[in-house]
């Protein structure tokens, strides 16, 4: 019976997994860090903050790609926006600017844009990401549900 519940599940969730996935936008709260995800074949895209709490130094901020071989895109800044841009499609995966904002700018305060197919403008989706503290918290508390759970 566990055998069949186990290829149940793969066989639901499976599909799933072969789709490609929406590009979405990670930030760091106490680093002011961005990370994209998801954005090879995307020609250009932008990071806004509503109350200009992008870094002033965004030109001298580390960008990091993912494959790291890949060609570094153009950015371009202003204090309320920054527009990435590549000639042609994007050919990384991921994309981490570290130091993009402020620390402390509040993830409400962050949007991202990006054009697809160089007509559609999509709003993108941004995460914060949680604390390690936070992440160790929700281990500690499955931990137990499952030491419970043997009981």
């Amino acid at each position: 019976m566990r055998y069949f519940l186990n290829v149940l599940f793969l066989l639901a969730f499976l599909p799933a997994a072969a789709v490609k996935a929406t590009p979405y936008a990670e930030y760091n709260f106490a680093t002011g860090d961005i990370r994209i995800r998801y954005i090879s074949g995307i020609g250009q895209m932008t990071i806004r903050s509503a109350s200009g709490s992008l870094n002033p130094d965004i030109h001298s901020a580390p960008v990091e790609l993912v494959p790291a071989n890949s060609a570094k895109p153009s950015l371009a800044a202003t204090l309320q926006a920054l527009t990435i841009s590549h000639r042609g499609k994007f050919t990384f995966t991921s994309l981490t600017i570290r130091g993009a904002f402020l620390p402390g700018t509040p993830v409400e305060d962050v949007s991202y844009f990006d054009t697809y197919q160089t007509t559609t403008i999509r709003r993108g989706m941004v995460v914060e990401v949680p604390e390690p503290t936070a992440i160790a918290t929700i281990g500690m508390s499955m931990g137990g549900l499952m030491a419970f759970r043997r009981r």
